[in-house]
Parts: structure tokens; C-alpha cells; sequence
């Protein structure tokens, strides 16, 4: 019985992986009734990025990747990668080189799904940052997502920009 219900529980995450990579929806929030206290006009896009390294070494690149949401029930999602080469003498690169560029990229592939409408809140997920990168990361990242909000906003008004540092720690 302990079986069964594995192989069960199995067949329904890998095809749940395939719905969502042919495109499919498998579930949607409500974000109306999640967040009560926003409007029913809301439309909100959620951003995930982070950095990754490799080992210490100016040949091999750090990983900066962000993902987002390109529709306004949050299931359809849209990613971009770019390659980030430290600084000669440094390890890695903390501070997402190119994300104005990315953000204005991920923003138009939100309008473009929903008809030209844009999001008019945005939140912010930022992961991998070290407590002492805090400031630096906030002062640049905000600021770029902000210049690629005004290049793809134009004349309308800008969204609500919500930016959340996440730190995991493990103690294991």
C-alpha cells in the first residue's frame, strides 16, 4: 500500500514537471483573496533572482539568472541567464551585471502575453546575497529595476516595487 502511493504520488509530481514545461497550468493562487488588502485592478509579477559561482577563478563565469512571472495569475513563468566574469583578482561577482537588461526583457514578455497590460505591483525575490552585501545589492539591483521599469513604463505610471532579500541557512 506504502508503495502504490509512492509511485502515485510520482506520476502525479512528473506530470505536473510536463504540464508546466508544455506550457499548462496546474494550479492558480487567488491572489485577490491571498491579499486582501489589494484591489481587484492589482496585477502583480513576481521576480526571482540569484547568482551562481563556480570555484574561485577568473576563466569560469559566476551564473546570474532571473525568473518571472509572464501573466497575471502568477503560473506562467519566463527566464534569462547571463554569464558574469569577475573583475581580475576577484572570485565572483555578487551584483547582477545586466539585470536592467533582463528586467526590461522579462517585463515585455509580460505585456506582450497580456496584451500590452503591465503589472502594477512588482515583487522582488533576491537570493544568495551575503549579510555584508546587503546595502550594495539593494542600492544597485533597486536601482536598475527601476530604470528597466521607466524604459518599459514610458509615459504610464510606474508599479509598486517590493524588493525581498532571501537567506536560507542550513545548520546541518
Amino acid at each position: 500500500m506504502k508503495n502504490r502511493l509512492l509511485i502515485i504520488l510520482d506520476v502525479d509530481n512528473l506530470s505536473q514537471k510536463i504540464n508546466g514545461k508544455l506550457g499548462g497550468i496546474n494550479s492558480v493562487v487567488n491572489t485577490k483573496l491571498a491579499l486582501s488588502h489589494s484591489s481587484r485592478e492589482d496585477i502583480f509579477m513576481f521576480f526571482g533572482a540569484d547568482v551562481t559561482h563556480s570555484t574561485c577563478s577568473t576563466d569560469r563565469p559566476s551564473i546570474a539568472s532571473v525568473v518571472a512571472s509572464r501573466d497575471p495569475t502568477n503560473t506562467l513563468y519566463a527566464a534569462r541567464i547571463c554569464e558574469q566574469y569577475p573583475r581580475k583578482g576577484r572570485c565572483s561577482v555578487e551584483i547582477i551585471k545586466e539585470l536592467d537588461r533582463m528586467v526590461v526583457d522579462l517585463l515585455q514578455v509580460f505585456s506582450r502575453t497580456c496584451d500590452g497590460r503591465l503589472p502594477n505591483k512588482i515583487v522582488f525575490y533576491r537570493d544568495g546575497v551575503d549579510e555584508g552585501q546587503y546595502q550594495k545589492v539593494l542600492d544597485n539591483e533597486v536601482n536598475k529595476i527601476k530604470n528597466a521599469c521607466r524604459i518599459v513604463y514610458g509615459d504610464r505610471p510606474l508599479p509598486k516595487l517590493t524588493f525581498i532579500v532571501v537567506k536560507k541557512r542550513h545548520n546541518t
